[in-house]
């Protein structure tokens, strides 16, 4: 798998005589029209480093000033000198102007790199009515609310929700990174007040994969806490109960990683987590799949029901821009 692909499982949610295939997240760019804002004066020229991919921005943020310049030449950019603070600073066409950190040793110095104009991908998921949809808007959104209406205050059975975010963050990075589900949140009635929020975080890192049940503790799911296949159980109660281990549910292309089952009822929901790299450079995200029987007579919405063509309408990748390597 590369890093900007990743296979999903697919689990099946049956709704009466209808199925809903809950697809997981597949990282994808895709070339789109050519998206122009070069600026050639000094002052608002963006850093080098705005243009890197996650792993090399990680990389990146561990060199020393005196280091930075090379880093770039090995990635393709060229060291320029302009001839005043107030110069132009020039690239070719298919170039962008860009500083290092320690340009503020030399006003005049900066870089050209070439760049590619790409977009942004993000989660892919199949509803319940088969259709093949992205989610190309960050932030919270929602997967799955039973019943499909509500009134006002009323408080839906079920709410399954998932944070979808870039693994660098927007403000720091305007590249090409997708986004993908970091959080997933699981609240309604029938859950009461066992609000279950689910992180990602790489079971080898200080900050792992971890589970809080209401505003209580986080859980963590990590090597220090579980060993392989070991089950835990971070919740049991008649009506639901939430357990977890670190396990290798597809080993042909990912490594061991955490996965929690939360059954509520006749209702199964599994959120698996997949790692790619090692330590500060690893990249971890959710995939969620659902599977049991609930009321057709309520309805489904959310991403995965009924809603999922509306709330993708309008909806396009953004434009985005990195370095051409």
């Amino acid at each position: 798998s590369s890093s900007l692909a990743s296979l999903c499982q697919l689990a099946e949610f049956s709704v009466h005589n209808m199925s809903a295939l809950f697809g997981c997240i597949v990282f994808f760019v895709a070339p789109i029209g050519a998206l122009r804002s070069r600026t050639d004066h000094r002052v608002d020229i963006p850093p080098c480093h705005a243009f890197l991919e996650f792993s090399h921005l990680a990389n990146h943020s561990t060199l020393a000033e005196s280091d930075q310049v090379p880093f770039f030449e090995a990635r393709g950019c060229r060291a320029q000198l302009a001839e005043s603070v107030e110069a132009v600073r020039k690239c070719s066409e298919a170039a962008q102007a860009c500083i290092t950190s320690n340009a503020a040793q030399d006003s005049n110095s900066y870089m050209c790199c070439d760049i590619q104009y790409l977009s942004r991908g993000g989660p892919a998921l199949t509803t319940m009515f088969g259709e093949n949809l992205n989610i190309w808007k960050l932030g919270l959104q929602t997967l799955i609310q039973i019943p499909k209406e509500r009134h006002g205050d009323e408080i839906p059975k079920l709410l399954v929700q998932a944070e979808v975010e870039p693994y660098a963050r927007h403000w720091e990075a305007i590249g090409c990174e997708s986004g993908r589900i970091s959080e997933v949140t699981i609240s309604g009635s029938s859950v009461g007040e066992a609000n279950l929020t689910l992180r990602s975080g790489s079971v080898e890192s200080t900050t792992p994969f971890a589970v809080r049940v209401g505003h209580g503790d986080w859980q963590e799911l990590s090597w220090q806490t579980v060993q392989p296949d070991q089950e835990i159980s971070f919740l049991s109660d008649p009506s639901l109960t939430v357990t977890g281990k670190i396990t290798a549910d597809d080993p042909d292309h990912w490594g061991p990683d955490a996965r929690v089952t939360v059954q509520l009822g006749d209702l199964s929901l599994k959120v698996f987590q997949h790692t790619s790299g090692r330590a500060a450079l690893s990249k971890v995200m959710l995939d969620v799949s659902v599977s049991g029987t609930f009321s057709k007579q309520l309805g489904v919405g959310g991403w995965l029901g009924s809603d999922g063509a509306s709330l993708a309408q309008g909806h396009e990748p953004a434009p985005c821009m990195t370095l051409a390597m």
